[in-house]
This record gives structure tokens, sequence and C-alpha cells, in this order.
């Protein structure tokens, strides 16, 4: 895959980009302008991100705006469960 070709982990991925999986996954298409205003981010950080999210094939363009792909829609989900865990295990050694 990808992601073996460039040294960078697909956890590693998803973690980084988790805002805009996230906003992907509760709000459906989003146009590049959206997502900057969601983020606070320039257009061109959004585009640099897409970039890299539409090549580890997590997201994919359609209609003009941005999607998650079943891929990216199954790394949300676990990194979510994931990220759960980890505070209900912090939680309880704290």
């Amino acid at each position: 895959m990808e992601f073996e070709k460039t040294g960078t982990s697909l956890p590693v991925i998803v973690c980084n980009h988790a805002e805009i999986l996230s906003i992907l996954n509760d709000d459906g298409v989003q146009y590049k302008r959206e997502l900057a205003e969601k983020l606070d981010v320039s257009k061109s950080t959004i585009y640099n991100r897409n970039r890299k999210l539409s090549r580890y094939k997590l997201m994919r363009k359609e209609r003009g705006g941005y999607v998650l792909t079943e891929l990216g829609s199954m790394c949300y989900s676990t990194y979510k469960k994931f990220e759960g865990e980890l505070h209900l295990v912090y939680s309880k050694h704290r």
C-alpha cells in the first residue's frame, strides 16, 4: 500500500488528520472552503491535507467536495474506539 512506501504509518495519518475525518464522518460531503472555515486554516492547508488523505484512500472527491471512503470510515471508527479505550485506561490509572 501507499503508506508502506512513504514510511508513515496509517495510524499516524489517521491520528494526525482526525479532525477532518470527524467532520466528513459527521457531516458528509464537504467543500474545501467549508473545511477551512470549520478548522480555521487556509484553503491551501486543506488542499494539502486532503491530497494526503486521498493518496491513502481515506477520502475521495465527489460532486466537487470531499467524502470519506469506506476505508476512511472504518479507520476513523477504529480510531474513535481506540481513543475511547485509551481514555478509560488512563482514568483508571491516575
